[in-house]
């Protein structure tokens, strides 16, 4: 603050870009404002003074827009990426499933037909002991034949 001849303080904002600090992640400038006081003319001086201040104020607002249309062009953009990678991760769900379900009626295949083979070997066997069965009854009859005649023999 700098006082006139009259002994009157009156602060004044400035922009100065000398110290003006970017972050890296948003590219936003954070100016600082730095406090001077104006000559002493009061009515030249608010209008000179203005117009270097709205200057300024109009190239922190346009920074400001630029700054707003730079987050809104990327938000776009990773809203595309997102779109992008939901379309790729949704195809590769797809094409994963789709080689599971051949895969297994692959394995069904190779189980059926050995199933089958194991049936008809069953099969074959439950014929052969039917036969036996058969046989086993005819020869079981024969044999019952056999101990009557051998028991019905009269005794001499």
């Amino acid at each position: 603050m700098v006082q006139d001849d009259s002994q009157q303080t009156l602060p004044f904002m400035t922009l100065d870009d000398s110290h003006e600090s970017k972050s890296e992640d948003s590219g936003m400038g954070a100016s600082t404002l730095s406090h001077s006081s104006p000559p002493a003319s009061d009515t030249e001086d608010n209008s000179i003074c203005s117009f270097p201040l709205n200057k300024s104020v109009d190239a922190v607002g346009k920074k400001a827009q630029d700054l707003i249309e730079r987050i809104n062009l990327s938000r776009a953009r990773d809203q595309k990426v997102m779109a992008e990678f939901e379309d790729f991760l949704m195809k590769t769900v797809r094409e994963t499933c789709e080689e599971l379900k051949n895969h297994m009626f692959s394995q069904y295949e190779e189980q059926s037909s050995s199933m089958e083979d194991q049936l008809q070997e069953l099969s074959e066997v439950l014929g052969r002991s039917s036969q036996l069965c058969v046989e086993l009854q005819s020869a079981s009859q024969t044999l019952a034949a056999i101990n009557k005649g051998l028991q019905q023999t009269p005794e001499q």
